[in-house]
């Protein structure tokens, strides 16, 4: 089985599946527990690339588009009336993309070498009984050896001072050092970086503060921390995950068939799947800029990199989870054209449609509520809900599909109320087996972000 989604659109954000009614069943709210140290290591299997697939390096640019900036989200969001969220995390990150042939645009900033700061142990000022708590601390901001940079002057209130702390990782567990480190709307703050051992320190002021990190090549991540006044908080381990290395290429100037975008497979001890994108022909695109511009699109890029993968993987998620979810499955959409180009976001003119394993193990005909986690809001949004498909058969090369647990192929009527033509139906020929079940959500693609299950949805939404 699959769970299939539609998407509109590839936003700089992070999308998260949402539980069901706290009555549904509990087969339908049933999650993956986060692998253990001793469970199987991620794998990388064995796959063949498509005509249109890669192996390359993803850009290292200096700054993740959109990771820690604010952003106001014009029009309706989703009623989230009834909704719980749950485990299952979709996400679309700040994806856009534009070819680098026909669009000029402002260029971020490419990777330079960091420096790494010392280790606070080494530059402490002397205490005595008479120091206060900032004047203590003041050395990690100010002073020609300072670990934060930047800080605005009389950014700091002595009065009010906090000091957060904890330790960057690679998706093993090694420390990561170089990442940067700041605080989302608060540029005052200026940033830090992770040292040698990984470990980082940040002053700000006691408050409620989400702390982004970012580095080059790697997926941003936020959380949420309360500030102690005059003390130390520590965050738990934060890990960054590298960017897939698997990139399709979406010919939209060019387009008679559908176009497949999928990422590495991935293997753990809670199964194996594959993210799959199907863009439908003469789809169209708009890359849009934080300033609101937009600038038309004739080819993407596009990168699927799971986070939900192994023992770090809750580690990895894009932001916290809601208190009442749990952790399941996670994906992020990027598309290299708009991480260069600074874009916030791609639009498209028609959906395109998110397919993953049901490696777990939802019923056929499941609504799978989905969400997002919107980077520029630091929070999650509810979407569209998604479906659990299971294909039955595949005859004259048209999949016969199951989307209400039936048993009973779906008919025409189903079928056009999901959205799901003759073309969607043909294309499983060429890609899956009958027996197998799927969930495709009914709401727009993001890219820059994360998708999980395969779900299928029609809304279109736009930022």
């Amino acid at each position: 089985m699959f769970l299939r989604q539609m998407l509109t659109h590839f936003l700089a954000i992070a999308i998260i599946c949402a539980s069901l009614p706290p009555a549904a069943p509990t087969a339908y709210a049933a999650h993956v527990a986060p692998a253990s140290p001793s469970s199987p290591a991620a794998a990388k299997p064995q796959f063949t690339l498509r005509s249109n697939m890669r192996i390359a390096a993803a850009p290292q640019l200096a700054e993740f588009p959109g990771a820690c900036t604010p952003r106001e989200i014009s029009g309706a969001t989703p009623d989230t009336a009834n909704q719980v969220w749950l485990p299952l995390v979709l996400n679309g990150g700040s994806a856009a993309a534009t070819a680098a042939s026909t669009v000029k645009t402002a260029q971020p900033a490419l990777l330079q070498q960091p420096t790494i700061p010392l280790d606070p142990s080494l530059i402490a000022t002397p205490l005595d009984e008479q120091t206060s708590f900032a004047e203590s601390i003041a050395f990690l901001y100010s002073g020609p050896n300072a670990v934060q940079t930047g800080v605005a002057a009389e950014a700091i209130v002595p009065e009010q001072a906090a000091v957060l702390r904890g330790a960057v990782r690679a998706q093993d567990g090694q420390p990561l050092p170089g990442v940067k480190i700041q605080i989302f709307g608060h540029a005052e703050y200026g940033q830090t970086l992770s040292r040698a051992d990984g470990a980082y320190d940040m002053v700000v002021n006691a408050a409620q503060v989400t702390v982004c990190f970012e580095l080059p090549g790697h997926l941003p991540t936020q959380r949420m921390v309360n500030a102690a006044w005059h003390d130390f908080t520590t965050l738990a381990d934060v890990v960054l995950l590298p960017m897939d290395d698997v990139v399709s290429t979406i010919d939209l100037a060019n387009s008679n068939e559908i176009q497949v975008a999928q990422n590495r497979p991935t293997s753990d001890g809670d199964g194996n799947r594959q993210s799959t994108l199907l863009f439908e022909p003469n789809t169209g695109a708009q890359m849009v800029m934080a300033d609101g511009a937009t600038k038309p699109l004739s080819a993407l890029n596009v990168r699927a990199t799971e986070y939900t993968v192994g023992a770090n993987g809750p580690q990895a998620m894009p932001g916290d989870l809601p208190l009442a979810s749990g952790y399941t499955y996670a994906v992020e959409f990027t598309v290299d054209e708009a991480l260069m180009a600074g874009a916030i976001d791609v639009q498209f003119d028609k959906p395109v449609i998110n397919y993953v394993e049901n490696f777990l193990g939802f019923p056929a005909g499941a609504a799978v509520p989905t969400g997002y986690y919107d980077r520029g809001r630091s929070a999650w949004t509810p979407a569209d809900n998604g479906r659990v498909i299971h294909i039955l058969s595949i005859n004259g090369g048209v999949a016969a599909l199951d989307v209400d647990g039936s048993g009973q192929a779906a008919g025409p009527a189903q079928l056009a109320e999901l959205g799901i033509d003759e073309a969607e139906l043909r294309h499983w020929r060429s890609c899956t087996a009958p027996g197998k079940a799927s969930a495709r959500p009914h709401s727009p693609l993001h890219t820059v972000g994360n998708r999980q299950l395969a779900l299928r949805s029609a809304r279109r939404r736009h930022a």
